[in-house]
């Protein structure tokens, strides 16, 4: 009964202890909460327009909205739109590379810089749109050429479509915002995320600058302070919150279509934010545009204007000071196809290469014409060979298969910028379609050319057996809905990956991909082939062309 009592006695105060405890974490936790919400306290207006709104500073207001702009320089007007989280301030390098010929015209977005709330706690698209188009009527600017960046690309395409006879040129910096994303976006901000309006430690813009830097050792303190200040002026938290929560893009991709404007796109090859990748999709849609010029940049993230805007001014200036383009498409390994060789030809497979890995290394390409014979062969980097081999339907080339080294191998044997960006299958597969798109167009078939174009590429998962790869598989198919879906299935193996050292050098590296051929598309869009044809590596597979019946 005694040990009972004891061992009653010892409980009893082991909950007391507990309970003091976990009231001395919860006092300590309301103590630390405070006093990060007391260091991390909204800073003034007035105080931030002090340090920030030195000359050439103006504000003016546009539906009531008190928004802070500058406005330099003479000639031409070129208005520059900035990224999410950014500021006018960010501009400064292209301001001066411009502004000795040029009037650059920019101006700080609701919930950002010296812009502050919108007092009507609307920053959905349509609302910003409207500021935008506000704001360039209130400065009396009849003809612009349009920049933006991330954010500011979406407003300036919203802009370039809803005003094609102001907009003299556009200018595209990283602008992201495909239709892709609207699903992750259309879901709104948890509301634990608004425990920033409260506490909000410097490192928070730290890591996102770092992030979106090529090179995150480059990135200069000064930024992060002026990041950080324009971040926690008073109100700008909840209304950046509140304009993440309601952002949605809408119909981009139409509305890149619609553009017909010459068009500047430049992307970073590093940019983790709006893929690099994203820049094939965005070519394509821009073949209406009367001329596209595209410059990527290597070793640059997604914050490639903080990163080194000089060096991309220098460019944009002179894109502008050279006479408008009539057909200007500038391609690199990611972007609109270079009338890619007919498969049989055995160059394909090296172009592919080049393409997939972003790199100018030419690899030594077997042409295969005894499917058994591909099945067992294997791509190496040193010495650099490819493999290649043709399914045919009859005479016509339906498919062909590439085996090939990644890029992180190549940089592996031939040193860090022997290869860029590593793409997956059906990134290139979109290439292909824009080259069939390009050749239905040139025929005239004009309908052709629209049903090629609403092809969906499925976005396959890369396989990672070479079984997996050897399998059969639908080329194309009809989904219930009627769409017609076409398929470029591929294996992949992360050289950077842990898992490399236990494989053997064979199997190291190794990028693989089917791809439907334009001919292939063509004739699914022309319906002279049916939706529905299946593709095998067996031995009876024809890898070689084969006339038609009689």
């Amino acid at each position: 009964m005694a040990d009972q009592e004891s061992r009653g006695g010892w409980g009893r105060r082991m909950l007391r202890w507990l309970g003091r405890g976990l009231a001395v974490l919860l006092v300590l936790g309301v103590v630390a909460f405070g006093y990060a919400a007391l260091t991390q306290r909204d800073i003034p207006a007035a105080v931030l327009e002090a340090r920030y709104a030195t000359p050439p500073s103006k504000f003016v207001v546009v539906d009531g909205v008190r928004i802070h702009y500058r406005d330099e320089g003479s000639g031409p007007v070129v208005v520059l739109l900035h990224a999410n989280f950014s500021n006018l301030l960010d501009w400064e390098p292209w301001v001066e590379a411009l502004k000795d010929h040029y009037r650059v015209v920019r101006f700080d977005m609701t919930s950002h810089g010296l812009t502050g709330p919108d007092p009507t706690g609307d920053y959905t698209l349509p609302r910003t749109l409207k500021l935008t188009e506000d704001f360039i009527d209130a400065l009396g600017l009849q003809q612009v050429t349009l920049a933006g960046i991330s954010l500011g690309g979406t407003v300036a395409i919203h802009y370039t479509a809803a005003h094609p006879d102001r907009v003299q040129r556009l200018i595209l910096l990283n602008p992201g915002s495909l239709e892709a994303k609207e699903g992750m976006r259309s879901r709104g901000l948890p509301k634990a995320a608004y425990v920033l309006t409260y506490v909000l430690p410097r490192a928070f813009p730290r890591s996102m600058l770092e992030s979106g830097f090529g090179d995150p050792a480059k990135l200069p303190e000064s930024l992060v302070d002026r990041w950080y200040d324009l971040w926690i002026r008073e109100g700008q938290r909840k209304a950046q919150l509140d304009r993440l929560s309601q952002y949605k893009a809408g119909d981009i991709d139409g509305l890149i279509r619609s553009l017909r404007v010459p068009v500047l796109l430049m992307w970073g090859e590093q940019n983790r934010t709006a893929s690099f990748s994203q820049s094939t999709t965005f070519l394509e849609l821009l073949k209406n545009a009367p001329s596209v010029k595209f410059i990527p940049y290597p070793g640059l993230g997604h914050m490639a204007l903080e990163e080194d805007g000089a060096r991309i001014a220098r460019d944009v200036r002179a894109w502008l000071d050279a006479p408008p383009p009539t057909n200007d498409a500038t391609t690199s390994p990611a972007s609109a196809p270079a009338s890619l060789a007919p498969p049989s030809v055995a160059q394909f497979c090296i172009e592919l290469q080049k393409r997939v890995a972003s790199t100018a290394l030419t690899g030594r390409n077997q042409l295969f014409e005894d499917m058994a014979e591909f099945r067992h062969s294997k791509p190496s980097a040193r010495p650099f060979e490819i493999f290649q081999v043709v399914t045919y339907e009859g005479a016509r080339p339906i498919r062909v298969s590439c085996k090939m080294k990644t890029a992180a191998h190549l940089r592996a044997v031939y040193g860090a910028t022997a290869a860029g960006t590593q793409h997956r299958c059906p990134e290139l597969t979109q290439v292909l379609r824009a080259e069939a798109v390009a050749r239905l167009d040139a025929a005239h078939a004009t309908a052709a050319a629209a049903r090629a174009m609403r092809f969906v590429i499925d976005d396959d998962a890369p396989l990672v057996t070479g079984q997996s790869f050897l399998k059969a598989y639908a080329l194309s198919h009809v989904d219930p809905q009627g769409q017609v879906h076409v398929r470029s299935i591929g294996l992949f193996q992360d050289y950077d990956s842990w898992i490399t050292v236990l494989l053997p050098k064979i199997l190291q590296g190794q990028c693989y991909c089917h791809w439907p051929t334009v001919e292939y598309l063509t004739a699914l869009a022309t319906g002279e082939m049916s939706p529905g044809t299946w593709v095998t590596t067996d031995d009876d597979a024809a890898a070689t062309p084969r006339p038609a019946a009689s």
